[in-house]
């Protein structure tokens, strides 16, 4: 069983039977080569661009990261102060509450 293959060039240009219009080649070659040229430069132009959005992404994803663990800081700390405060009023709560039991039973 023989199987055919069509092989294409990279450069989609037709190959010329025995040299026919061969002096047309070095144009499209160059050409070809221009095209290239000018769509590797826009490649370039749009990576560097790409690049760059990448760096101020990360620069604002580092700002937001400090930026929420500072929140986290201060939340954690008014719960802190929040907890500390609910203790003192229970103690003043039961001391008022001891006092006043004396006093009940002392009368």
């Amino acid at each position: 069983m023989s199987s055919v293959y069509k092989v294409y060039r990279f450069d989609e240009m037709p190959k010329s039977p025995a040299g026919k219009n061969r002096e047309n080649t070095p144009v499209n070659d160059n050409c070809q080569f221009e095209v290239l040229q000018t769509q590797y430069k826009e490649l370039e132009k749009k990576l560097k661009t790409m690049e760059e959005e990448i760096l101020v992404k990360n620069g604002e994803i580092k700002i937001l990261r400090d930026s929420l663990f500072q929140t986290e800081l201060v939340l954690e700390e008014q719960r802190r102060a929040q907890f500390l405060l609910e203790q003192e009023k229970s103690q003043v709560l039961s001391e008022k509450e001891k006092e006043f039991s004396k006093k009940v039973n002392g009368s």
